[in-house]
């Protein structure tokens, strides 16, 4: 009888592994396939910080300058205002092997998005048990917030994962404190993705070191090694943050540049009312967190689609629940893991109310965000079975629906105009119409770097033919370079001139008759033969 006994025990345990990995599995193949599927043609075209990120990686791996001709610089220039450059100088064997496509410079997000998911199981299950990290993955594998963040190459798109990588270093580092080097490492290279970093990465590090101390659960030896290695690939970025808020020349060690932007840097443009108005604007930016993590929505076609949110809508009063037992389990179990994660979410809290936000600037914040909702959903299923089962269902339901129509014509309609759709086939098509003029949309945004990422000029010439626009505006916006000008308004009208021109801007009026070739809401006007 007690052989029978332990035989039936084992065999259930058998049994109940492979179901595990069966549903691990499941739940992999269901997250791959809603971010591949139509993953060339969905989102269709390009924005215009996707084209520049590619066009900078091109001129980095081609010529070793961005296309502003700065050598290797720890900040991309872009449009003036600067652009984070990890996720641009990972892209270059990308391109060096496929060439500069959309689907290529988008295709290493889609990787690393991928990989989120049984990174995410990894972490739940350490720091909570292996049900929730199932519960985790199945929560990430189908939140519409990274489905589509793993379809476009916004650079700031690969903080969640680095900083989750970082995160998972750490955990492993309280068994084996070696660990903690490659963690501070990530950590630091997160400061190459992202601004929000600058706060969120010292917070956290800040207030989970201290646990770590206390506890004695990094050795001195470890600890100090991985904090050199921090501190010595913080100083680049340390440097550009010196250099443009006083205003310093640009610094050259060897082919590195840390470069001075030729507008404000992003990092204090959003920190401006902080100076002035400082009780109005931390008060304006709480109500803007509250009402995006409610809401769940901020406006932006590619962050959310309505009626979806981030993640289907209903789940934040249960990210509540779960924040508030994340909170009683740290405090109550003294665990340092679970104490860890809380500081994670706090940190995304707190610089919610510090900088007014969207759901890209606050990215880092939904992966401990779905750890929430999964904890609380699994509460909800240890006091009420019924419901729990109910809510997956819902889940699913709610997947489902979203899938269909995001892949619908609605989306992709709203998406086309977005992502300007057939822009770049238009210029494709006219720069081969003629070797003259070119006059180009100026209603796009930056339109001159979609011609910069077919054209490939040479930074030479693209550099002594650049003229720039007197704007207010901050960002840089080309009014020519070579054979192209900007803005209907800034064109010469001569006979042999191309037109590029938006389907509400009308046919030019030169008194010339055109041909026409449509693309999607872009027209080109050619001369009639």
């Amino acid at each position: 009888m007690i052989i029978k006994e332990l035989f039936e025990s084992s065999k259930s345990k058998i049994n109940g592994k492979y179901i595990h990995w069966i549903l691990f599995s499941l739940i992999l193949v269901i997250g791959i396939f809603a971010r591949t599927w139509e993953f060339r043609t969905l989102p269709n075209g390009l924005l215009s910080d996707e084209a520049s990120i590619g066009v900078d990686s091109y001129y980095i791996g081609k010529f070793g300058i961005d296309r502003n001709g700065v050598s290797f610089p720890m900040e991309f220039t872009a449009f003036g205002q600067e652009q984070n450059v990890l996720y641009g100088y990972l892209l270059v064997p990308f391109i060096e092997i496929g060439g500069l496509k959309a689907d290529i410079i988008r295709l290493p997000m889609l990787i690393f998005a991928i990989l989120t998911l049984p990174l995410l199981y990894f972490v739940a299950r350490r720091v909570f048990d292996k049900q929730l990290g199932l519960l985790s993955m199945f929560f990430l594998a189908i939140s519409p917030w990274h489905i589509m963040l793993a379809r476009i190459a916004l650079d700031q798109n690969l903080l969640p994962l680095v900083f989750t990588l970082g995160f998972a270093f750490i955990l492993m580092a309280i068994k084996d404190n070696k660990w903690i080097i490659p963690s501070f490492i990530l950590f630091a290279l997160c400061f190459y993705i992202y601004g929000p970093s600058y706060f969120i990465v010292p917070f956290f590090l800040a207030t989970s070191l201290f646990a770590l101390i206390k506890k004695n659960l990094i050795r001195k030896k470890f600890m100090l090694i991985g904090t050199g290695c921090f501190g010595v690939l913080s100083i680049p970025i340390a440097l550009f943050i010196i250099v443009n808020t006083f205003g310093l020349n640009s610094i050259h060690i060897g082919l590195v540049t840390i470069p001075r932007m030729p507008s404000q840097a992003r990092f204090l443009s959003e920190t401006g009312g902080l100076h002035s108005q400082l009780i109005p604007t931390l008060l304006g930016n709480l109500w803007t967190l509250l009402k995006l993590l409610m809401g769940q929505t901020d406006g932006l076609i590619y962050n959310a689609f309505e009626p979806y949110g981030y993640f289907y809508k209903v789940t934040f009063p249960i990210a509540l629940i779960g924040m508030f037992l994340l909170w009683q389990q740290q405090k109550s179990e003294n665990d340092a893991q679970k104490y860890m994660l809380f500081c994670w979410l706090s940190g995304c809290l707190i610089f919610g109310v510090l900088q007014p936000i969207n759901i890209n600037r606050l990215n880092s914040i939904f992966i401990p965000l779905i750890l929430c909702v999964a904890l609380g959903v699994d509460w909800i299923g240890k006091n009420l079975k019924p419901l729990y089962i109910v809510a997956i269902c819902g889940f699913l339901i709610a997947f489902i629906s979203f899938t269909i129509d995001y892949h619908g014509q609605n989306y992709r309609t709203m998406a086309d105009y977005k992502f300007h759709a057939g822009f770049l086939s238009a210029i494709q098509f006219a720069s081969k119409v003629t070797d003259g003029q070119l006059c180009i949309t100026d209603e796009t945004d930056q339109p001159y770097i979609y011609v910069l990422f077919l054209e490939k000029p040479t930074p030479a010439s693209y550099l002594s033919s650049v003229q720039y626009t007197t704007s207010t505006d901050e960002l840089r916006h080309v009014e020519s370079f070579l054979r192209y000008t900007f803005g209907r308004a800034n064109c010469v009208n001569q006979p042999n001139t191309v037109y590029i021109l938006r389907a509400d801007e009308g046919e030019p009026k030169t008194g010339i008759k055109y041909s026409r070739n449509i693309y999607y809401d872009y027209y080109v006007y050619y001369p009639k033969p």
